[in-house]
């Protein structure tokens, strides 16, 4: 194998790879990039066997072959080049990379104990890049990181004819985007919340539309392909937990209010909420709304929310500030809509910018 390289092409598929490349690999070899070269084109690929990539690599392939190349070692060396034009060739079952000024030489691993990707197949789902840096801003911050129970770790992906749903929840919260989903469901899988994270991020780096998803059914995993560049990731298997049973669909209170003011206030709150279990009190008067926080060493706050419509009783709910930050940053310069019923029940959150996502959050239980 030898080709010729600029050190910022190669910099550029690196970066694309980084995530792939785990730090505690659970065998040798997953600790190596796999360089293809044949003679229409380059690859590079990393895999920890639940997510991989496979990376265009711009260059002149002088000879074909493959090489199983140790990642971080080989990052750290052209991070510290130039950006200049590089050499790189196996001989002897060690890589040798060199520029006008320098060489060095890098053992290689068994390109054969390299793992093999799926193959796609089946229907192909288009996913535009604009949808993804959605569900990762609204979606993904109701993940669960809590390993031991996987399902909660991924997001519910629905697929119709004409749209997707996209649903995420760590059995505190509940978030709930879609997009002309009209008919039946006719795919639906459970992509961990890490890989689509990464797959937002590459789209956007690699300044892509669109992605395509496809299913590599034998080996349970979804492929995504992003122009020349693939993802691969294992689908969590398990039964996402019936989310429609959790979206109230009636209130007895209504409270809408402006989305800067209030996040604002929930801002200055979790100043202080932060020594009481990061809860803050609603409290739904018939003119205005008081958001206080429980007295601690450190002091109170107490925030009035006076651009506001209220409709129905009075109400009085404790949140987790936390739980609320996360998605009202992007309710900004909205008007936000809660939808409460009792102060223990689920409370359902909505703004006029995003019509088609729902946010669902538990309210909290405090000693009195």
């Amino acid at each position: 194998m030898k080709i010729v390289v600029t050190t910022s092409e190669l910099r550029q598929a690196l970066k694309t790879l980084q995530k792939a490349i785990p730090n505690k690999p659970s065998l040798p070899i997953l600790q190596s990039i796999r360089f293809k070269v044949t003679k229409t084109k380059v690859t590079l690929a990393a895999t920890d066997l639940y997510f991989g990539v496979i990376a265009p690599l711009s260059a002149e392939v002088i000879v074909e072959g493959e090489a199983a190349i140790p990642g971080k070692l080989f990052n750290t060396v052209i991070q510290s080049l130039p950006d200049e034009s590089l050499t790189l060739e196996v001989d002897k079952e060690q890589l040798v990379v060199s520029s006008r000024a320098t060489k060095s030489t890098i053992q290689c691993m068994a390109v054969d104990d390299f793992p093999e990707f799926p193959e796609a197949s089946g229907e192909v789902r288009p996913l535009k890049t604009e949808t993804l840096m959605k569900i990762n801003d609204l979606v993904l911050p109701s993940i669960s990181k809590d390993v031991t129970r996987p399902v909660l770790t991924s997001v519910l992906l629905e697929f119709s004819k004409t749209g997707y749903r996209a649903v995420g929840t760590d059995g505190f919260r509940l978030s709930l985007l879609e997009e002309n989903i009209t008919g039946e469901v006719e795919s639906t899988l459970l992509f961990p919340a890490k890989a689509l994270s990464e797959v937002s991020r590459l789209a956007v780096l690699l300044q892509e539309d669109e992605v395509f998803l496809s299913i590599a059914q034998k080996d349970k995993q979804v492929c995504v392909q992003i122009g020349a560049t693939w993802i691969f990731s294992r689908l969590i298997e398990g039964e996402f937990p019936p989310y429609s049973q959790i979206v109230p669909s009636s209130s007895l209170t209504n409270l809408t209010c402006d989305g800067t003011q209030l996040f604002d206030q929930l801002q200055r709150a979790s100043v202080f909420a932060r020594e009481s279990s990061n809860i803050v009190q609603f409290s739904c008067l018939i003119s205005q709304v008081l958001i206080t926080t429980p007295t601690t060493s450190s002091g109170h706050f107490e925030g009035v929310l006076d651009d506001i419509q209220i409709k129905g009783e009075e109400i009085t709910v404790n949140f987790n500030a936390q739980y609320l930050l996360d998605i009202f940053k992007q309710f900004i310069d909205s008007s936000v809509k809660f939808s409460f019923t009792e102060p223990l029940k689920p409370v359902l959150c909505t703004a006029t910018n995003l019509p088609n996502f729902k946010y669902v959050v538990m309210p909290f239980r405090v000693a009195t």
